[in-house]
């Protein structure tokens, strides 16, 4: 098992990476070394194969241009930060990893799996660090997780309209200021060059911008509704403008309407808000982190261009 972009959201479950601020202390670190986060050097080979383990190959297809490849690469940067300032402060924590973990993490046995290459030193360490950062976020979350009936048919209440197509979704925008490069982008997703979430690794304007909503379908902009309503599980839009402004949209899941027969509608409307706390949990504790972990980062000994978000 290799995490990606998506798997490590989904491995976190939790979690919401956000960019590390790379403005720390600068001091002049060894050719070999990009940063340095609470004294532990990253060095440019340990960028390397994070990248590597984290970028999704698509063979058969056409490269990405250089520009959005180093802009994908330098989101993964930000995110091998932010995990090396977790993984620090699991280590304050007391948190452990067994060899046992990272074998059933990386998908292996105790002896070492029937088939395929032993994972080398480098996929453990990088499998030993997610299962630290996972155990650490998770044990911050479930400082706050009671999750009581009441909080579950707030939830619910809130959701719940009187007019309008009451299909429920889950959903992302994109959003473009160049229609052009977003018709462009939408061609790249229709012919898997690219993954939405690499998309919005390379394109997103804002950070966060991308966050998903769950919403029903009859509270969306009309534009909106056109556009998404034949979509599957997984689908994206064709460039769609709302006020001016060209997004892609893509439905994450759609979900039975409120008041339709959904036996498991509570345990759902439970893991939202627990998906919305550990969100805000993880965040908390990554930006009381940065304020008090000493890092320095030599952007010029990445082996790519670094583009600021």
């Amino acid at each position: 098992m290799r995490p990606s972009p998506s798997g490590r959201a989904a491995a976190a479950a939790l979690v919401a990476l956000v960019a590390f601020g790379v403005a720390g202390c600068r001091r002049h670190l060894p050719a070999d070394v990009v940063a340095r986060v609470d004294g532990k050097p990253i060095k440019v080979h340990e960028v390397e194969a994070y990248v590597a383990a984290n970028l999704l190959d698509e063979p058969d297809e056409p490269p990405m241009p250089a520009e959005d490849l180093d802009r994908v690469k330098s989101r993964l940067f930000d995110a091998l930060l932010d995990e090396c300032m977790l993984y620090a402060e699991a280590g304050r924590r007391g948190i452990e990893v067994s060899d046992a973990e990272v074998d059933a993490f990386l998908g292996r046995g105790a002896e070492g799996g029937a088939s395929g290459a032993a994972p080398d030193a480098a996929q453990r360490a990088m499998a030993r660090r997610s299962i630290a950062v996972q155990k650490l976020l998770e044990s911050s979350i479930l400082e706050d997780s009671d999750i009581t009936d009441a909080d579950v048919d707030a939830f619910l209440a809130s959701r719940t309209q009187k007019t309008g197509d009451r299909r429920v979704l889950e959903i992302r925008s994109l959003m473009f200021e160049d229609p052009e490069r977003a018709a462009k982008v939408y061609a790249d997703l229709r012919r898997k060059r690219m993954t939405f979430d690499e998309a919005v690794a390379a394109y997103e304007p804002t950070p966060g911008q991308t966050t998903t909503l769950e919403v029903a379908l009859g509270d969306l902009p009309e534009e909106v509704q056109r556009a998404v309503q034949g979509l599957e599980d997984g689908g994206v839009s064709a460039p769609t403008a709302v006020h001016g402004i060209t997004y892609l949209f893509r439905v994450d899941r759609w979900v039975a309407a409120e008041g339709e027969d959904r036996g498991d509608v509570r345990e759902w409307a439970r893991y939202q808000i627990l998906r919305r706390r550990s969100e805000e949990a993880s965040a908390s504790l990554l930006d009381a982190l940065r304020r008090k972990v000493r890092s320095e980062v030599e952007l010029d000994h990445l082996p790519f261009r670094y583009f600021p978000e």
